[in-house]
């Protein structure tokens, strides 16, 4: 009976073995548990490097940061984005302008 169906075993290892491996490696807390106090500590440091904004905004940042990521409890994490969708370009306050919309931008105050 295994001897007629061999191919099929074969593919389904074959096509297992990578599905599985794939599978651990999207829910790493399944086998080494939530972040470690030292890899808490080395995120916050690279996005305490990284982040440009006011002294007061980031420290509180890095310990809202701090207190969530201590809580981790290992099962997966799923990230929604909300986005808003307007019907012309919504500038950003303080955000430079780059390229066509600097273009587009000029375009519309010489016209108005």
């Amino acid at each position: 009976m295994l001897k007629r169906f061999r191919f099929e075993i074969v593919l389904a290892a074959a096509l297992l073995l990578p599905y599985a491996g794939f599978w651990l490696w999207q829910t790493p807390g399944l086998i080494r548990g939530g972040l470690t106090p030292g890899e808490i500590d080395t995120y916050l440091a690279a996005i305490d490097r990284n982040l440009r904004a006011p002294v007061d905004v980031k420290s509180q940042l890095t310990a809202d940061l701090r207190a969530w990521s201590a809580s981790d409890d290992a099962k997966p994490f799923y990230m929604i984005n909300l986005m808003r969708y307007y019907d012309e370009l919504q500038p950003i306050v303080g955000a430079p302008v780059f390229g066509a919309a600097r273009k587009r931008r000029t375009h519309t105050t010489r016209s108005s």
